[in-house]
């Protein structure tokens, strides 16, 4: 399965006061992701390797919150839920590695919060190894679809704590190698969607 996503650059939103409204049924996954310094050409991308990331790259941490198009009386076939699977509500970026190499990403030490319990950690290797084989196909598919790539845009490289279900009202905190992101969610009435990209 490919875990790494290309996200496009947009402007963020800030969280000024107050908990995140998230739509019932949303869960979160910590993830480390790469964030690019500058802008790079199609052409220049065709030329990266994987171990030119930590050169032009700064490493953070985010949540990313996921829900279901489904509710619990559905019954999707199997290609609605390969499709379901990848359902993206919006992202929550944290902090950055103050320094990073490659084996920081390949083999994170992770531990989601939950009012302060640690409800799952993740050490060893990452799931999604190899990364290399990620990269090549993200790098393919820019190429192929001639993708500048620009200033700010993320590649995430999956989840290290899996899906975790959001309490109605909670506080979540995501640390990876001592790496923070964090925030207050609580389920808003009525639902919303398309949440967007926050910076914590």
């Amino acid at each position: 399965m490919l875990y790494s996503a290309l996200l496009p650059v947009a402007k963020p939103s800030s969280i000024e006061t107050g908990p995140l409204l998230i739509p019932a049924g949303t869960k979160v996954e910590l993830e480390l992701a790469v964030r690019f310094r500058a802008s790079i050409s199609c052409n220049d991308v065709a030329t990266l390797t994987f171990s030119d990331l930590p050169d032009i790259c700064d490493l953070i941490v985010l949540f990313e919150l996921v829900g279901s198009r489904f509710d619990a009386r559905a019954s999707p076939d199997r290609f609605e839920k390969l499709a379901d699977s990848v359902s993206h509500l919006a992202l929550l970026t944290g902090n950055r590695f103050e320094t990073w190499s490659l084996q920081t990403l390949t083999s994170p030490q992770a531990t989601l919060f939950e009012n302060g319990t640690a409800v799952v950690s993740h050490t060893g290797n990452h799931p999604a190894l190899p990364l290399e084989a990620l990269f090549s196909t993200w790098q393919a598919r820019c190429v192929r679809e001639r993708c500048d790539v620009h200033q700010g845009m993320i590649i995430t490289w999956g989840s290290l704590t899996g899906v975790h279900p959001i309490l109605a009202d909670g506080h979540y905190r995501g640390e990876i190698n001592g790496v923070v992101v964090e925030c207050d969610v609580t389920i808003a009435t009525p639902d919303v969607s398309g949440l967007g990209t926050w910076v914590a």
